[in-house]
């Protein structure tokens, strides 16, 4: 009975470690697991750091006070299993919009990290006054600065900056966007700021617009150095979505070109941006939502840089599919999005992950347990050559994130199906 007792007593730290980031192994294929089931996480990202480990961020509420804050875990094994979350406190107050402001981290090649991230202006009289705040870490996120305004030039509690993006930029700084109310207009503008080192974000200047008050924007830096950004014009009541880049790093910027001449016309906002990605052979890739000439989300693709977009192509006509994110693989486009399927009493939000090729959509296959709603998915690829998808999903007692390794040697739609199926 001691030996027992003795093992199970060195058993135990063990057994709390796994439970912080556990999965499931369904096959040699397909993993599945719980991230975290904190204080309602939400809204989930990843990225590689320089050293190969994955990371995992997300916002959360503080347990003491209620407080949104951002959380983060490590995997040291490609998300089979993830290290213990921790908050950052200097992110508290962090405000992602209705899932559109996500807070950006980027890791410099130096291996230093800046997380960029909209935080509301509780203080102000303005009910949609925000400042974009952004924080550094040069310990690999053990430390944080505290958090520092973006917006140098504009330091007005009482006007509005938010729906934050952020990338690597070619020279190595990290370059930021974000939707700027400063003007007092009936349409917000852009925004741009670049850090200088460690010394942060030290200049600010407008770059484009006019834009859709409230939908995400997304920005990419390509192979050859180029800088993409694509968001939700605003033009005459006009809400199609824009595209434009920069070849010196954010410097100077091309004319703004419509990704698809939509014409959709509303007088709100939809809270409802555009997602972008590049594949390895330089073609872009867009989604975007859309009740112009149908309802739902649609694709299209440009393969000269931006210069031309091939005619959209619809691949979901759910009115209501919202928080688009891609990846590529091989010459395929992957998406998540959330959408409500079902109605009444029955209604329930899905995650669910779509497979694209240049014709249109192969198969989409839903993510989220059935009978638990499911929203705010993300997408990335792995070193593995796996898909690895996360997003949140309801329980009895609150939210938790989920995530899911997904095997695409084979992109056929019924071996995809059997393999996300698979429990």
């Amino acid at each position: 009975m001691f030996t027992i007792m003795k093992n199970l007593f060195f058993l135990l730290p063990l057994l709390f470690l796994l439970s912080c980031g556990s999965a499931d192994q369904n096959s040699a294929t397909n993993t599945t697991g719980t991230l975290s089931t904190g204080q309602q996480p939400d809204l989930p990202q990843m990225m590689y750091l320089e050293s190969g480990k994955l990371l995992a961020w997300w916002t959360e509420k503080d347990p003491e006070n209620g407080d949104a804050v951002v959380a983060m875990s490590i995997s040291e094994d490609e998300s089979k299993t993830f290290s213990k979350p921790v908050q950052i406190p200097e992110t508290r107050g962090v405000s992602a919009a209705h899932g559109e402001s996500l807070p950006a981290l980027v890791q410099k090649p130096d291996r230093s990290l800046v997380m960029v991230f909209s935080s509301k202006n509780e203080e102000a009289e303005f009910r949609f006054a925000g400042s974009v705040k952004y924080i550094q870490s040069f310990d690999g996120g053990d430390s944080w600065s505290k958090p520092e305004i973006v917006h140098v030039s504009d330091t007005n509690i009482e006007n509005s900056h938010s729906f934050v993006a952020a990338t690597l930029l070619a020279d190595g700084e990290i370059g930021t966007v974000w939707l700027d109310g400063r003007h007092k207009l009936d349409h917000s503008v852009m925004y741009f700021a670049k850090t200088n080192g460690r010394e942060g974000f030290t200049e600010d200047y407008r770059i484009g617009g006019p834009t859709c008050q409230c939908c995400k924007n997304s920005m990419l830096t390509d192979e050859s150095g180029t800088l993409h950004i694509t968001y939700r014009g605003l033009t005459d009541g006009t809400r199609d979505i824009m595209h434009f880049k920069s070849n010196d790093n954010g410097q100077t910027f091309t004319k703004p070109v419509k990704v698809s001449d939509d014409g959709w016309k509303i007088d709100a906002c939809p809270h409802n941006g555009p997602a972008m990605t590049k594949a390895e052979n330089g073609d872009l890739h867009f989604i975007w939502y859309s009740l112009a000439g149908g309802e739902g989300l649609f694709y299209a693709l440009s393969v000269d840089n931006g210069e031309s977009f091939s005619p959209r192509v619809q691949i979901s006509d759910n009115p209501v599919a919202k928080h688009p994110h891609l990846v590529v693989n091989g010459d395929k486009a992957v998406a998540v999005w959330d959408e409500l399927k079902g109605n009444g009493k029955d209604a329930r939000k899905r995650a669910v992950l779509s497979v694209i090729n240049e014709h249109g959509l192969e198969k989409t296959i839903p993510l989220s347990a059935e009978n638990q709603d499911g929203w705010a998915p993300n997408v990335m690829k792995l070193q593995s050559g796996e898909l690895l998808a996360m997003w949140v999903e309801s329980t009895g007692r609150g939210q938790r994130i989920k995530y899911k390794r997904i095997d695409t040697r084979s992109l056929e739609p019924e071996t995809l199906a059997e393999i996300l199926r698979a429990e």
